[in-house]
């Protein structure tokens, strides 16, 4: 008798997943949808439930039998329904975070950044490009063993200087990008700050990664109409100051 409800339980549960993802809703709609057509699974159930037709029950004996059937059975669903929801959105979570995750950094990769910025308010946020300086000269000199290093160190010194309600994102080689939400322009004394204490932190050398630096190029999103422009914007910053030697940081200006 269980495997029908079951069964129609399981196939609703992971077309609301289906239908969530697809819409990219969060998880949590769908479960509530998946736990009523539980209910109601359960509910038609008990209907189906009377005596083998030999014997007439009494109505308060019938009634009583519905409940000591209906309540471990909905309970009993309820656990399964809830633990399939569970699993299935946790194993979602942790294929969307590797999907958007770079594996060399730990930070968002460029497939992470879309999805950010496709969420996100242009107008309050500052978009900072960096790009290492004479990158291609470590892989050369050093080989792409100490490059990795380098970028891995790059990495935890952005993370460690922006908030936590920034987002650090390696969007391809040696160039990251940084998100900084609800930022303005009167904070530019901050970023040029935050540039030079990074550029500080990797101008100490150890045994195993050389002295770098990075070249960094700001954008607001205030001054713009669409993520092109900005990240565009903030790029074209970033090559005027590595062609002034780089190891720095410029705002760009129209």
């Amino acid at each position: 008798i269980l495997l029908v409800p079951l069964l129609g339980v399981t196939l609703f549960v992971f077309f609301c997943e289906y239908v969530g993802r697809s819409l990219e809703y969060e998880c949590m709609p769908s479960q509530w949808a998946a736990i009523a057509g539980a209910v109601v699974f359960i509910l038609v159930l008990s209907l189906g439930f009377y005596s083998d037709g030999r014997v007439p029950l009494d109505e308060s004996v019938t009634t009583l039998l519905h409940l000591m059937w209906n309540i471990p059975m909905f309970i009993f669903s309820a656990v399964v329904v809830y633990v399939m929801i569970h699993q299935f959105s946790y194993s979602e979570r942790v294929l969307a975070d590797q999907a958007h995750t770079d594996r060399l950094t730990g930070l968002m990769n460029r497939a992470g950044y879309e999805q950010v910025i496709r969420s996100s308010d242009i107008r309050t946020t500052t978009l900072i490009v960096f790009d290492a300086d004479k990158f291609k000269h470590v892989n050369d000199t050093y080989g792409h063993e100490v490059g990795d290093l380098v970028l891995q160190k790059i990495a935890r010194e952005l993370k460690q200087n922006f908030r936590l309600c920034d987002y650090v994102c390696r969007t391809g080689g040696d160039e990251f990008v940084v998100l900084m939400m609800g930022n303005d322009e009167l904070e530019q004394d901050q970023i040029v700050r935050k540039v030079n204490r990074i550029n500080r932190e990797l101008s100490h050398a150890d045994d195993k990664i050389p002295i770098v630096s990075v070249s960094a190029g700001v954008a607001y999103g205030a001054n713009e109409k669409n993520w092109k422009d900005l990240f565009n914007h903030a790029d074209q910053a970033m090559y005027q100051i590595k062609q002034s030697g780089g190891r720095g940081c410029r705002f760009y200006s129209p």
